[in-house]
């Protein structure tokens, strides 16, 4: 299917966007669960870890972080970011799958983020 390409207000592509959104839902969520499952993931081996070694080893360093603080901090602020981008290509193959009248599948748009 073609789609003509036409100037719209901002109402119509924010409907657009909306009505892409509601027709597959559950794609989308399911989709969107990937990265906040592996963050989630993540958290879960931060508090086991803290379980393990409830003690702080070193001095405090900055604002009253330990170093292993320090270096958590910044592996989950530099982790979560790929875990999107990684995503974001899926989201991207989706809308436009579903914008041209396609039924893409979850499968099919995780394929986009292992090529990536």
């Amino acid at each position: 299917m073609t789609a003509t390409l036409r100037p719209m207000s901002l109402g119509e592509i924010l409907d657009r966007t909306i009505q892409i959104y509601r027709s597959r839902f559950s794609l989308f969520a399911a989709l969107a669960s990937i990265p906040a499952l592996a963050m989630l993931g993540l958290q879960l081996v931060n508090l086991l870890w803290w379980k393990l070694t409830p003690t702080a080893i070193g001095p405090r360093i900055f604002f009253g972080l330990t170093p292993q603080g320090l270096v958590y901090m910044i592996a989950v602020y530099q982790v979560a970011p790929l875990f999107h981008i990684l995503a974001w290509p899926a989201f991207a193959y989706l809308t436009s799958r579903l914008y041209l009248g396609e039924q893409p599948t979850l499968s099919s748009a995780l394929f986009w983020c292992v090529a990536r």
